[in-house]
């Protein structure tokens, strides 16, 4: 039986629009009333993913800012923190880039003061909690620098790798590249979750696109890639379904619903 069901939100749940899937909520609702628990997997920060999911809310675990932090509803459970030589490294060689970039912390997002407003409106989808100060560089406690890059080429980050061998920097979306300490992942805190909880790779199902969800699929039996999802994803997927315009995750929660929490139904 699937005891902890996590799925990734841009690109996976939500649609093109950043749109949770109709139906959505009553499904969670139904799933809690099987004793399943369900996790969101993200490089969103923890408080934007906590006020998305409403009522509900306090029933997720939030593996957020791609593992770095993770809460069991107000409870944090786990914290990955870069240490600060390192993190003045990677924002000053975003400084020399020229990057548009914010940090996370267990306090919230840092912003700079003289980010362009067109940007403000972008970093705004993703960080509710903000702190807004003249130098990034005086943010404490870092656990993910997040890079926007609105050409989404899939070119900037080649020039991250003078800090590879030192930092973890990984493209989280189109638009999107996080640096975090080597080895943080959503699969290396889905992994640490599981442990303490008890739960099997047999007993958990992930969802997922990109390559930030890379290790977060091999901590699952049943790992279901989107169709968009990158083949690198798809290929170390043991699943595929429907793209996210397509509603995929809640295709396959309908069906594990009707199947009373067997994944059974899956193999063929």
């Amino acid at each position: 039986m699937i005891k902890l069901i996590v799925f990734d939100m841009d690109g996976t749940l939500l649609n093109s629009n950043k749109e949770l899937p109709k139906g959505y909520f009553e499904v969670v609702t139904q799933l809690k009333k099987l004793n399943i628990k369900l996790g969101i997997g993200s490089g969103r920060q923890y408080q934007t993913l906590y006020n998305q999911m409403g009522e509900h809310a306090d029933d997720f675990v939030y593996f957020s800012d791609n593992g770095t932090l993770v809460y069991e509803g107000t409870t944090s459970v786990y914290t990955n923190i870069i240490d600060k030589e390192l993190s003045d490294q990677a924002l000053l060689l975003c400084r020399e880039l020229n990057c548009l970039n914010t940090v996370g912390t267990y306090s919230g997002a840092y912003l700079p003061n003289d980010m362009d407003p067109d940007m403000v409106k972008e970093f705004d989808k993703y960080y509710v909690k903000q702190i807004w100060v003249d130098d990034l560089l005086d943010a404490q406690d870092i656990t993910k620098i997040s890079i926007y890059d609105p050409q989404a080429d899939y070119q900037l980050i080649k020039k991250f790798e003078v800090i590879q061998n030192k930092l973890q920097v990984v493209q989280s979306g189109p638009e999107w590249i996080d640096i975090m300490n080597i080895g943080a992942t959503k699969g290396a805190a889905l992994k640490e979750y599981q442990q303490q909880n008890r739960i099997t790779p047999d007993e958990t199902m992930t969802f997922g696109d990109a390559m930030n969800d890379y290790e977060m699929m091999q901590q699952a039996i049943y790992s279901f890639a989107m169709e968009n999802a990158q083949q690198a994803v798809k290929d170390i997927s043991n699943f595929l379904t429907l793209s996210n315009d397509e509603e995929g995750v809640l295709v396959i929660l309908n069906q594990l619903l009707d199947n009373q929490g067997d994944p059974s139904c899956f193999i063929k």
